[in-house]
C-alpha cells in the first residue's frame, strides 16, 4: 500500500433482504452477511475490491470482480447486548480454509453478530494473511436504534469513540446495609457484599453476597447488568437524563436479591419500568457522583421501588435490586442506610431502627420528622389537613397503580374534591425521610 494512501471519503451501499445483507460494486450486489444460517452452513460471502476501508489489503488496488471467499459456521449461541436486546452470535470454524479458496481466506472474522457484523478487524471482516507480528484488530464498539455492543477485549490501543465510563459498581469489598419493609418496623437489616470478581463470558464480574445467596453483577459503559441462567438483565443505567424510561429487570428465585413475591419463582426475570424525574450530583468523600430520582411505571400489573439511585452505589430504596411494591396502610418502607468501598461512604438517613453496622452522627429519624404529624379525614370528601410538621415537606398523591396525579410542597390543606373515589396512595417526605398513607376518597 502507498504511503500516502488515504482511506478518506470512501463509502459503501448495502442493502439487506430477507436477514441477508448484500453491498454494491458496479451494478451488481454481492452477498457480505447471510444471518439466516445454521449451525454447520457455510457462508459463501464476497469481499469488495478498491474500496478503501471496506476492502482487505491484499485487494484495495486490483480491478475486477469482488473476491469470492467461504466460511463455515461452527455454533451459533444468543449474545446479549449492552443495551440488553439479545442477538445471535455465528461463531466460525478455525478450519475456514475451503478448497480453492483457502489462500485466500484465513481466519476472517472469528465470527459475526446478527444486524451488527464482523467482530473482525473492518466491516467486511478483514480478509487476512498469516503474519507473525503486528496487531489483528477488532470491533471495538457500536451503536445504533438496534442496540449498543462494547468488546471486552483489552485492545492495545482502544478506539478514542469507544471508550467506556470507569468501572465504578461493586469493587471489591463493597458492602451495602439495608433496612427492608417491614410490617411492624423492627429493622428487617440486609447487608450485602462483594466477595469475588470472576469473568463470565468475557465479562468482568463481581459476585455480591447476601444472607446465603449470591449475585453476579457486571458494569459496562454507564449501565448495570445481573446474570440468571446465563443471561445479563439490566438492572442499573446510569447515564440516563431526566425523562428517560428505565426499562430494568428484577430477579426471580435469587433469594434476597427478590422480592418474597417471587422468591421461589422459576419464570425468567421480570422487566419493569421507572421513570427518570430529577437528575443531580452528590458528592461523597470529595468525589462527586450522579444522583437519579425514579417514580415507578405500572408495567404488565408490576411496579418496582428503586427511590434514588446512585451512580455507582444504586438504589437507595428498600434492597439492592429494589423492591417489587405493593400498597400497604402501615410499615416501615426501609432505605438504604449505609455504604462502602475502598473510596469511599455514603450515610443515609436513620430510620426507626438503625442498622447496627451504620453510625449516623448527624441524622435525622422517622420518629423525630413525623412524631407530631397528623392527617385527617380519612376517609376525606373536599380536603384533606395536615398537621404536626413544621420542616419543608412535599405530598404526592398516587393512584393504586401508584402513578403520580399530583404534588404540593409546604400545603397543610390539600383539595381533593376532584379525585374520584376509591383509594389512594399519600406521600410525605421531608428532610430526606418518606412517610406513606393510605387515604380512602368517599
Amino acid at each position: 500500500m502507498p504511503d500516502d494512501y488515504s482511506f478518506t471519503g470512501d463509502s459503501l451501499v448495502v442493502w439487506e433482504d430477507n436477514r441477508r445483507v448484500y453491498f454494491l460494486e458496479e451494478t451488481d450486489f454481492y452477498l457480505m452477511y447471510d444471518f439466516s444460517l445454521e449451525k454447520g452452513d457455510t457462508m459463501t460471502y464476497y469481499d469488495p475490491v478498491n474500496r478503501g476501508y471496506f476492502s482487505a489489503g491484499n485487494n484495495i488496488s486490483p480491478t475486477g470482480a469482488p473476491v469470492e471467499l467461504k466460511l463455515v459456521i461452527e455454533d451459533i449461541t444468543e449474545m446479549q447486548l449492552e443495551s440488553g436486546s439479545s442477538k445471535k452470535f455465528f461463531k466460525l470454524s478455525e478450519e475456514v480454509m475451503i478448497g480453492a479458496h483457502s489462500e485466500a481466506n484465513c481466519i476472517r472474522f472469528f465470527g459475526f453478530i446478527e444486524d451488527v457484523g464482523s467482530l473482525g478487524s473492518s466491516l467486511t471482516g478483514g480478509q487476512c494473511q498469516f503474519v507473525a507480528d503486528g496487531c489483528v484488530g477488532g470491533l471495538h464498539c457500536y451503536s445504533s436504534s438496534v442496540g449498543e455492543y462494547i468488546s471486552s477485549y483489552d485492545f492495545l490501543m482502544p478506539n478514542p469513540d469507544c471508550v467506556t465510563l470507569p468501572k465504578s459498581f461493586a469493587p471489591l469489598d463493597a458492602v451495602w446495609n439495608y433496612e427492608g419493609w417491614s410490617e411492624f418496623c423492627e429493622g428487617n437489616h440486609m447487608q450485602f457484599r462483594v466477595v469475588d470478581e470472576t469473568v463470565v463470558d468475557g465479562r468482568e464480574c463481581s459476585v455480591i453476597a447476601g444472607h446465603g445467596d449470591s449475585l453476579i453483577v457486571n458494569e459496562n459503559a454507564g449501565k448495570v447488568y445481573f446474570l440468571q441462567d446465563s443471561l445479563f438483565y439490566l438492572l442499573y443505567d446510569f447515564t440516563l437524563d431526566v425523562g428517560d424510561t428505565l426499562s430494568h429487570y428484577y430477579p426471580v428465585n435469587q433469594g434476597i436479591f427478590s422480592s418474597y413475591l417471587n422468591a421461589e419463582d422459576d419464570s425468567d426475570p421480570l422487566l419493569l419500568k421507572s421513570l427518570i424525574t430529577e437528575v443531580g450530583e452528590v458528592e461523597l468523600s470529595g468525589v462527586l457522583r450522579k444522583t437519579l430520582v425514579t417514580e415507578p411505571l405500572a408495567h404488565n400489573d408490576n411496579l418496582s421501588t428503586l427511590g434514588t439511585i446512585i451512580e455507582g452505589i444504586g438504589s437507595t430504596s428498600e434492597a439492592l435490586t429494589g423492591e417489587l411494591c405493593c400498597i400497604v396502610a402501615d410499615g416501615c418502607f426501609g432505605s438504604l442506610q449505609c455504604y462502602s468501598d475502598t473510596t469511599l461512604e455514603y450515610q443515609g438517613l436513620a430510620s426507626q431502627v438503625p442498622h447496627p453496622e451504620c453510625s449516623y452522627p448527624d441524622a435525622v429519624n422517622e420518629l423525630d420528622v413525623f412524631m407530631e404529624l397528623a392527617v385527617f379525614p380519612n376517609p376525606v370528601h373536599d380536603y384533606l389537613y395536615l398537621e404536626g410538621i413544621e420542616r419543608d415537606f412535599r405530598v404526592g398523591i398516587y393512584d393504586i397503580g401508584l402513578r403520580l396525579l399530583s404534588e404540593y410542597r409546604n400545603e397543610y390543606v390539600i383539595r381533593v374534591h376532584d379525585l374520584e373515589e376509591g383509594p389512594y396512595v399519600f406521600m410525605i417526605e421531608s428532610d430526606g425521610v418518606f412517610k406513606y398513607f393510605k387515604v380512602i376518597k368517599k
